[in-house]
């Protein structure tokens, strides 16, 4: 088996680890957010803002089993983009998602550098996202931050409430799924680090 097909192999192992992994902390993801839209609805003083927390409460909770298959479905998709160059997406849920990033994209910026330069080095051009190796492409990886931002913001769909209650849905989501990328990332990378000296040795 040639190198080139060895690195994809390794590549797709990972990302459906990743995968994996991101599906748990969506799941702790579910586990709070009912707890603080009621909270936020109870310290809420506009009965407005109060009504429509309570109802994308009940709105999430009835369709947590679609919008989690929905998220995954595109999580399992995005594994195509280490090799095919991709547009970056416009409009107003990248810009979205691009916010809810910049802080996790702040930390965990050196790590996913790594994670790019090393499925370069090992792949040659096989992933078309990271050819250059330049600082800041990492931001194109089919797991960066934003990237997952986009993901959940494009499975939630048009979730109808008010903007203020929206904003803090995708905190909480900030919060547990990409704030905590850092363990993913370093699975990532242990991983495929461990395979490519397996397959060089073999």
């Amino acid at each position: 088996m040639s190198q080139f097909h060895d690195a994809r192999a390794q590549i797709c192992a990972m990302h459906m680890q990743s995968t994996a992994d991101l599906m748990q902390l969506m799941e702790g993801f579910f586990s709070n957010i009912e707890d603080g839209l009621f909270e936020l609805a109870f310290r809420e003083k506009d009965r407005e803002r109060q009504r429509q927390s309570v109802e994308l409460m009940r709105e999430l909770r009835s369709r947590r089993t679609q919008l989690l298959n929905s998220f995954g479905k595109k999580l399992r998709g995005a594994q195509k983009d280490w090799f095919t160059e991709t547009q970056t997406p416009d409009g107003d849920r990248w810009a979205v998602a691009v916010r809810m990033a910049s802080k996790s994209e702040g930390h965990f910026g050196p790590l996913l550098e790594r994670m790019a330069l090393a499925v370069r080095d090992d792949s040659g051009e096989t992933a078309e996202t990271v050819e250059s190796g330049e600082t800041g492409e990492w931001v194109n990886l089919p797991l960066s931050p934003r990237k997952v931002a986009y993901l959940f913001v494009t499975s939630c769909g048009n979730f109808e409430s008010d903007p203020q209650v929206l904003a803090f849905v995708n905190e909480l989501f900030s919060r547990f799924v990409l704030d905590r990328l850092g363990g993913v990332y370093a699975q990532f990378l242990e991983g495929f680090e461990a395979d490519c000296l397996k397959a060089q040795s073999a």
